[in-house]
């Protein structure tokens, strides 16, 4: 090996992988990490970048062509050092961040840089020779070079946080209680989440030194951490990847109530904070961050061009170089440094630094995409989101599912836009620039081209929806919405983590919910290895607190999910319980008659008829609601209303006779139009709705619909309908219900009745249903 050349190193968390990357520089080379869990495709276009002289793996199926490090090392003729002494300026490693033309640049760092960090991090806080430390961090994290050069040069002891609890905060405080870890680094949501019982989550641990750092935290939490444990030292770290790891820290936080500032400069370290002229700004006023001094890495690898442009000739030292960080800051009456966030095209997404510049460039290499722009909206919650704008012509709009799933086999989880709204063209300022606002605005006015893209699909969807509604103060929640979108915060994103494992018996790190931040992503990541409970036909939409019941009917297709936004549109007080047709879950047999199902739904809601109940459904749901009604009605039960949601009927023998079974294709069209081909959905289940779809049918086409004693209440979608066709519709329930026959008519589409603005009319007149009915002392069904 020769000085700078460079080896890649492709590994999993194991003692191979810091062999790996000590042997590497033993040689006199540099290392390439290569995070296995990065999307191939980003891994290959590192490794073209970098263009090392050989790819270290560890046999675990790398593709991307790695030898395999144990046997190289069995090829090694001698234990003796090579002695090779590195010179300070030597490059040491390279590691890649998100690049703005959508090509990561890959940080070239030399050893002198690493050497000023640990020197530093030594004369602040002291070694802990013999001591355990942690590895947390990937090594594709540059704050993985402090956590393991820190404890091997100083005497300490290395250990590896294993990949399972890595994302699991209590399964990681019980891990560094019993390997007893002095030195460790911690991500910010952990940091939040001990700060919410220090004491009970600290307790027993052995940590001495703690680095934080990555996004601002409270000042005043860090206190109490630090309080909890007596003799421990927390450093709270600055420093882009530019600037080897970290460049000002705070230590020792004060309890004050303000965000943690970041200190000041490491030794041999310069901080400017400059104006657009590049003077110095006042005391208090903000100015861009320019680091220079021993931390500086040397550039970025093969591109001088971008090199010269971030890594500038000092203003003040002849000679010298700063990196120009793009970063905001102040400085505090007592010369710390208080960041205040970025100025320029890139932004931080918990915790990672995003080129907008390099999403947009992979989404412009997706086929017929002619123009795309990513911006950062913000949600209700003040938190940053990412919103994509892409022309395609005249192509069929992609669902939000297929953008995420193409890019994700290219970028990282955290870099995948929340929202893609689809134009004609994007939207020019009069001078043709990009009018980011009028974009922005379009995106927050987006109608989905789909209906059902706001409510569960199924059992596992519908779980995740009521854990999110437990952990998030948000009235409003769809299985395409961000769970960061919506008030998720990292914190959030571990109690999500544990309460899933609770539900579904799987373990899931928290980095999976930012791979998967969607109930409709994660559920498909669950489908593939979920082994919770068996799921009941009796979905509690919500329990009520005496309102009276609100029962729904699953229609033809067998889940009763489309109800979940008329139980939002409810009070609170109202009870709302969503029936599904057996058959849905694994091993169930369908019920041969709609009379059959009238008669088991009723023994299964039996504890909800005490008080006022309405029966409804849409579609052929309201057909078996009207059944259930007619049944209790005719055994007594005085507190009972039926309301059809757009349920057709017909005494001409012709038209019931045309009801026959839709072939696999129709069903498949009618999936994706009503967004039922949900992620992890399989041929299997598919074949099972299309079985229970036309079984349904059948009973509907031979059920014989007597008339009923229930009141009947027809809410009839009129919009694309002649009046004869109307006409019959309400004669036909007409004849049925007698004198106490309510018809409610409504202009719009058969489907748009629960997913519209319409659902509040139906909401409204459930309300009035249940009103009508009086208390009456509970009846015994027979």
């Amino acid at each position: 090996m020769r000085p700078d050349e460079i080896v890649g190193v492709h590994a999993h968390r194991s003692v191979e992988l810091v062999v790996a990357i000590l042997g590497v520089l033993k040689a006199g080379a540099a290392y390439l990490p290569l995070d296995p869990t990065l999307p191939p495709e980003r891994l290959t276009g590192m490794v073209a970048d970098a263009a090392p002289v050989l790819l270290l793996g560890d046999g675990a199926g790398t593709g991307i062509g790695a030898d395999d490090i144990a046997a190289i090392e069995a090829e090694g003729r001698s234990d003796a050092p090579p002695g090779v002494v590195p010179h300070p300026v030597g490059l040491a490693y390279v590691i890649y961040t998100s690049g703005s033309t959508g090509r990561p640049k890959g940080v070239a760092v030399a050893h002198g840089s690493i050497a000023n960090l640990l020197d530093h991090w030594v004369s602040r806080l002291g070694a802990v020779p013999g001591e355990a430390a942690a590895l947390w961090s990937s090594i594709g994290f540059d704050v993985s070079v402090q956590e393991i050069f820190l404890p091997l040069t100083t005497g300490g002891a290395l250990h590896l946080v294993p990949e399972q609890l890595r994302g699991d905060p209590v399964a990681l405080m019980g891990w560094l209680r019993e390997h007893r870890i002095v030195q460790a680094y911690l991500p910010p949501a952990f940091v939040r989440w001990i700060d919410e019982d220090p004491a009970a989550r600290l307790a027993g641990l052995a940590l001495r030194q703690l680095l934080v750092g990555v996004e601002p935290l409270p000042e005043q939490g860090l206190h109490r951490i630090r309080e909890t444990l007596p003799g421990l030292r927390v450093l709270n770290g600055y420093g882009p990847t530019e600037t080897a790891v970290y460049s000002t820290a705070y230590v020792d936080p004060e309890p004050l109530a303000r965000q943690c500032p970041i200190g000041r400069p490491l030794a041999n370290t310069r901080v400017y904070l400059l104006d657009e002229r590049l003077e110095p700004v006042p005391v208090g006023v903000t100015g861009e961050i320019y680091i220079g001094g021993a931390g500086l890495a040397r550039g970025y690898l093969g591109r001088p061009g971008l090199t010269a442009d971030r890594f500038v000739a000092d203003p003040f030292r002849p000679g010298e170089r700063v990196y120009r960080t793009g970063d905001l800051a102040r400085f505090l009456p007592d010369g710390d440094l208080e960041y205040l966030g970025r100025r320029d095209n890139q932004v931080k997404l918990r915790g990672f630094r995003i080129e907008l510049g390099e999403i947009e460039a992979a989404l412009l290499d997706q086929p017929d995409v002619h123009e795309a722009a990513v911006l950062v909206d913000r949600n209700a919650v003040g938190e940053p989101r990412l919103v994509a704008g892409i022309s395609r012509g005249g192509a069929a709009p992609k669902l939000a599912s297929e953008w995420r799933a193409a890019l994700s086999r290219r970028l990282p989880g955290y870099m995948i836009p929340a929202q893609f709204v689809e134009l004609p063209h994007l939207p020019q300022t009069a001078n043709g620039k990009l009018d980011q606002v009028e974009l922005l605005r379009l995106a927050r006015a987006n109608l989905p081209w789909q209906v059902n893209l706001a409510s569960p699909r199924d059992q596992i969807e519908l779980t995740l929806y009521q854990i999110w509604k437990r952990l998030l103060l948000q009235p409003d929640i769809g299985i395409g919405d961000s769970f960061f979108d919506i008030g998720g915060t990292s914190i959030s994103a571990i109690k999500l983590a544990h309460a899933v494992g609770e539900e579904f018996g799987v373990t899931l790190p928290v980095h999976e919910i930012m791979l998967h931040p969607t109930i409709e992503a994660l559920g498909g990541r669950l489908r593939r290895g979920a082994s919770g409970r068996p799921p009941s036909n009796l979905i509690e939409f919500r329990a009520g607190s005496g309102g009276g019941q609100v029962i729904c009917v699953h229609p033809a297709g067998g889940t009763a999910f489309c109800y979940l936004s008329l139980a939002k549109a409810l009070p609170e007080s109202v009870g709302v319980y969503g029936i599904q047709s057996p058959g849905v879950n694994p091993g169930e047999e369908f019920l041969p008659t709609v009379e059959a199902m009238a008669e088991t739904y009723l023994r299964q809601v039996a504890p909800l008829l005490s008080g006022p109940v309405v029966l409804t459904g849409l579609s052929y749901g309201g057909l078996v609601a009207y059944e259930m009604g007619r049944r209790l009605a005719l055994a007594g039960h005085p507190g009972l209303s039926v309301v059809l949601l757009d349920t057709l009927g017909t005494d001409d023998p012709a038209h019931r006779a045309a009801i026959e079974p839709v072939d696999m294709a129709e069903f498949r069209d009618k999936l994706i139009k009503f967004n039922g081909m949900y992620p992890g959905i399989d041929d299997r289940q598919i074949d099972q709705y299309h079985r229970i779809y036309n079984h349904n049918r059948t009973t509907m086409r031979d059920y014989p619909t007597l008339p009923s004693p229930a009141r009947l209440v027809l809410f009839q979608a009129t919009a694309g309908r002649d009046e004869d066709f109307l006409d019959e519709v309400r004669g036909f329930w007409r004849r049925r219900g007698g004198a106490d026959f309510r018809l409610e008519p409504v202009h719009c589409d058969h489907w748009d009745i629960l997913e519209s603005a319409e659902v509040s009319r139906v909401a409204a007149l459930l309300r009035d249903e249940l009103d009508r009915i009086p208390a009456r002392e509970p009846v015994r069904e027979a």
